[in-house]
């Protein structure tokens, strides 16, 4: 389960000796959860904001202590047992000056005292580390639960509100609670048991547009919806029947699988700027219709981001992962390589775009590599005619056939802004009737420019 691959990346943290761990997630229950199944020989003082130190077991409030106060405790402390800091949602807290001081204090001590272990723990999904102390902080994202402990949810919510009536399995239901988070998936089943009395699909209060909540959480992260299929792709009818193949295995998942099909994983489409490959990408989300989650790589700072992101799409339930920008870091391409090869039964196909010619190399997890080259004369005759007809403005008065001559050895957006360019040209000069001539005369300036 991905609640395993926590667990093991928050003890190595542990055994690496990180003075801070910073935990991305408003979930402290599951924290709570597995700090007690990981760290019970620990002594854990757990602090919130109001003043309170916390009995970690009982969560009984034990005396009113100002953060200060605990931090000095802490600070002059001899540690013959190890402990745990546990500072949940302190938020404000982490700007006070006398705060910081403190928590590096302890952070150094950690480090380089053998009689003092104190490692910290700072609970929140939006804390604003200051620069002082980022050094010192390690961060681990909580991550979604994937399908088998949403199975263990529910049959542990079965049990325990001992519901008689089911009315689909428990697997069925965990799918449709895949790409929520452990508290949004509580309240679903409370709600539905509530309205019903058992747990039926039927009656499953799901938002369609649960994954852009949780895309909008993460920084980097970006969700799009496309209304435009094939319909305003232009030549490339090689990348768009393949396309189509994978969007009939897709919708017809499980069948395909039964029947042994192979689930595409994902392609890469190089090409120059303004071949046609974002547009391709967006068309492919509408042809799929699933929503397309996109990623700059270069905006990229670490391997260890990379790996934050991908986790957080194997808990969406369906979607188009459309990487752009890809550098000549290898090591990028290798760990998404390693990614696609390792993920099993996640309705995630990736589209991977770039201006790099990766024709011939070896990449293992991309099922297609495909080369975007310059139009050829029918695409070229496709794609004005598109652009023509999408402003209302394809009429036998133009002559298309000289239009595509000269644009010859332009790519797709550059005849697009031609075109753009004439029917503006047209409506300035007193909305007048659209000529060839507007256009030749963009598509000699984009010549040569």
């Amino acid at each position: 389960m991905i609640i395993d691959n926590f667990h093991k990346e928050l003890i190595s943290l542990f055994e690496a000796n990180m003075p801070i761990i910073e935990i991305k997630s408003y979930d402290i229950e599951t924290i709570d959860r597995s700090l007690t199944q990981l760290f019970s020989q620990y002594e854990i003082y757990e602090f919130h904001l109001g003043d309170l130190l916390i009995d970690f077991q009982t969560k009984d409030r034990e005396k009113k202590l100002s953060i200060f106060e605990l931090l000095e405790k802490i600070d002059s402390r001899v540690c013959e047992k190890e402990a745990i800091l546990l500072l949940k949602d302190i938020g404000s807290l982490l700007q006070d000056k006398q705060v910081l001081y403190y928590l590096k204090s302890i952070a150094f001590k950690q480090l380089y005292r053998e009689n003092f272990s104190v490692t910290t723990l700072l609970i929140g999904d939006e804390l604003d580390i200051p620069q002082t102390v980022k050094g010192l902080v390690s961060s681990i994202l909580l991550p979604n639960p994937d399908i088998e402990e949403l199975c263990n949810i529910v049959g542990d919510y079965i049990s325990s509100m001992d519901i008689q009536t089911v009315i689909n399995n428990k697997r069925d239901i965990a799918m449709a609670l895949l790409g929520l988070d452990r508290v949004e998936a509580l309240k679903v089943l409370n709600r539905n048991y509530q309205m019903n009395g058992s747990l039926d699909l039927t009656y499953l209060p799901i938002k369609i547009d649960k994954s852009r909540e949780l895309v909008e959480k993460r920084a980097r992260l970006q969700y799009i919806e496309s209304s435009n299929g094939f319909e305003v792709v232009g030549g490339l009818s090689k990348i768009r029947g393949y396309i189509n193949r994978v969007a009939k295995i897709y919708s017809n998942y499980d069948r395909a699988i039964q029947f042994g099909v192979d689930i595409p994983k994902g392609i890469i489409i190089y090409g120059r700027d303004g071949s046609g490959k974002g547009l391709l990408v967006k068309a492919t989300s509408k042809v799929m219709n699933y929503p397309i989650i996109t990623f700059n790589f270069e905006m990229l700072n670490s391997l260890d981001e990379l790996d934050v992101i991908l986790n957080s799409l194997s808990s969406m339930r369906e979607a188009i992962f459309w990487v752009n920008g890809l550098n000549s870091n290898h090591f990028i391409l290798d760990r998404l390589s390693q990614w696609l090869v390792c993920k099993e039964r996640e309705k995630i196909f990736t589209i991977l775009t770039t201006n790099i010619d990766l024709q011939g190399r070896e990449i293992s997890g991309f099922d297609e590599v495909f080369a975007v080259e310059l139009p050829t004369e029918r695409e070229r005759d496709e794609i004005i005619r598109i652009h023509l007809h999408k402003r209302g403005k394809l009429s036998r008065q133009l002559d298309i056939f000289k239009i595509v001559k000269e644009s010859r050895g332009l790519n797709g957006s550059e005849i697009e802004s031609a075109v753009r360019r004439g029917v503006e040209d047209a409506f300035i000069e007193n909305e007048r009737e659209l000529k060839t001539e507007d256009i030749l005369h963009h598509l000699t300036k984009i010549s040569d420019s």
